[in-house]
């Protein structure tokens, strides 16, 4: 394999001011729950200058190995101009010959112009190695069965990379090999209080660290505008996001997608925190009444009367005793509120929920275990549009909350443990079951139960105000059992440091694709190498 003379120590992963999938952000998360920093801001990733101010703040409260570990995330965040070399190679297979690779080399930088200002940015260069048959436009399409094919992703999986769609290919032998660019980068004007951002870099928001329902770091990035403003009773969020758009099947790429959402974060108590938030959906047309930063987006909607899509979410968090945390986040489309008010749920609502517990444990061998569930009702995230669809909640064809599809739930057990310095071993435990909301249905197009299915007919009418539920109540239920083993270590290296990661998941699939009685045993294997200097 090619590639692989020219992938070793080239190409790394992002500053994590520019990646919301970054280990700092697990780390922060369980460091709130130990008490050494209170409210994490919702939308990630942050700047730097939010990062060492973080940061800073648990080096000051804690001891021991989380001190020792919080300076050398400090160590990380950069405060000087600087422009790093940086590399990595990523393999992934599974038992029945699948395989990608790619490697490749490229640069981090950092630079503060003046005063409150901050410029991340990185470029890398790939070589990638695929099965034939994989598809290269990693995101689309969204639906599992193409999506999977040759990909050695499991289940509901995604690949954490952004590749520019352009690409030249050069062959050797019988093997194709392809090269590909990935850039981020995001300009922050302001302080850790008050600041500006523009960039273009994958997003995340809610009171997850990963996974969330209303941004997702699983979804593609996408250029992005944000005012935030942190103060001790509140924190305010402005978010515009330019999106792709698709047609109803996730095929074609179309300018003039639009994502606004603005929310608040109050904390109530030291220990306790209430957040909620609104976003809304439009195109093709650019409308600046969404712009308004004292506005109600839905009024907006109603006021000029747009066909848009408009959600909106509450969130509640708590830090208990002994460094639990319990986190409850609810994300509504459409929903009979009077009838949820009287405690009547066969009612019409679309919405998605998590809710879990996390342990911040911090002993020498277990940084921190949690246990959550995710919920996905019938047709959430979905939306009826013309041919090119600007209304659903996807980006380039990929959901931009949660890799489940409608009408699904998963509850999930996952732990961080630390056995020896540097050394993190990540089990996980998953269960999935996901079922077609429109199946038994005529005349709905595509009538697959994924997230272009919008639950209407040919003729509109919207098969959901029949029954209005129907959460995962049909005949057959696609099940889903995971069970992940990851492990990464770091080692100073070469003036550098390098990273070693690997991991191993088994799935078990009960009624494969919705085909009652198909079962599938999986196995997929991966390995990594970063290095930085």
């Amino acid at each position: 394999m090619v590639w692989l003379l020219v992938g070793v120590g080239f190409l790394g992963s992002a500053s994590p001011g520019l990646d919301p999938a970054d280990e700092i952000y697990t780390f922060l998360a369980l460091c709130e729950g130990a008490g050494y920093v209170d409210h994490l801001p919702p939308l990630k990733p942050y700047p730097e200058t939010v990062l060492r101010e973080l940061l800073s703040r648990v080096v000051d409260r804690s001891t021991g190995l989380v001190r020792e570990r919080a300076l050398q995330y400090l160590d990380q965040v950069g405060t000087e101009t600087s422009i790093e070399g940086s590399g990595r190679i990523d393999l992934r297979m599974n038992a029945s010959g699948e395989f990608f690779g790619i490697g490749g080399g490229g640069i981090d930088a950092r630079m503060y112009p003046a005063s409150g200002v901050e410029i991340l940015a990185d470029w890398g260069l790939y070589l990638v190695d695929k099965q034939e048959g994989a598809s290269l436009a990693l995101a689309r399409p969204p639906r599992r069965d193409l999506l999977m094919e040759g990909m050695a992703l499991s289940s509901y999986e995604t690949l954490q990379m952004d590749l520019v769609a352009d690409s030249s290919d050069f062959e050797i032998g019988e093997r194709t090999y392809y090269v590909k660019q990935s850039i981020h980068s995001a300009v922050t004007l302001g302080s850790s209080d008050l600041f500006f951002q523009a960039g273009l870099m994958r997003s995340s928001y809610g009171v997850w660290d990963e996974e969330g329902i209303v941004i997702s770091q699983d979804a593609p990035h996408a250029p992005r505008f944000d005012l935030v403003w942190r103060t001790p009773w509140f924190t305010y969020t402005w978010l515009y996001m330019e999106l792709v758009a698709t047609d109803n099947e996730g095929a074609g790429s179309y300018r003039g997608k639009h994502l606004r959402l603005q929310g608040l974060s109050i904390p109530i108590f030291p220990w306790l925190s209430f957040g909620i938030w609104e976003t809304v959906i439009w195109g093709p047309e650019f409308d600046l009444y969404y712009f308004l930063p004292l506005s109600q987006l839905t009024y907006q909607q109603i006021y000029a009367g747009a066909p848009d899509n408009s959600l909106f979410g509450l969130s509640l968090a708590a830090r208990l005793p002994h460094g639990i945390k319990a986190a409850l986040e609810v994300y509504v489309d459409d929903a009979e509120f009077y009838d949820l008010v009287e405690f009547n749920f066969n009612t019409l609502y679309k919405a998605s929920l998590r809710a879990g517990l996390r342990w911040s444990a911090f002993t020498p061998f277990l940084a921190g275990i949690s246990l959550d569930y995710l919920l996905i009702t019938p047709y959430m995230y979905t939306h009826r549009d013309s041919d090119v669809n600007y209304l659903n909640y996807t980006h380039d064809g990929v959901n931009l909350g949660p890799a489940l599809p409608p009408n699904s739930d998963r509850i999930q057990v996952k732990a961080v443990l630390t056995p020896v310095s540097s050394l993190r071993w990540i089990p996980s435990l998953r269960f999935i079951r996901h079922g077609n909301a429109s199946e038994g249905y005529e005349n709905v197009e595509p009538g697959d139960g994924s997230i272009f299915d919008d639950g209407y007919t040919e003729d509109g009418y919207p098969t959901f105000d029949a029954q209005p539920t129907r959460f995962l109540t049909q005949e057959v239920i696609e099940k889903t059992l995971q069970i992940t083993q990851q492990l990464s270590y770091e080692v100073p290296a070469f003036h550098g440091v390098l990273e070693l990661e690997g991991g191993y998941t088994y799935e078990y699939i009960w009624n494969v694709d919705l085909e009652e009685g198909q079962e599938a045993t999986n196995h997929y294997f991966w390995f990594g190498t970063r290095f930085s200097w």
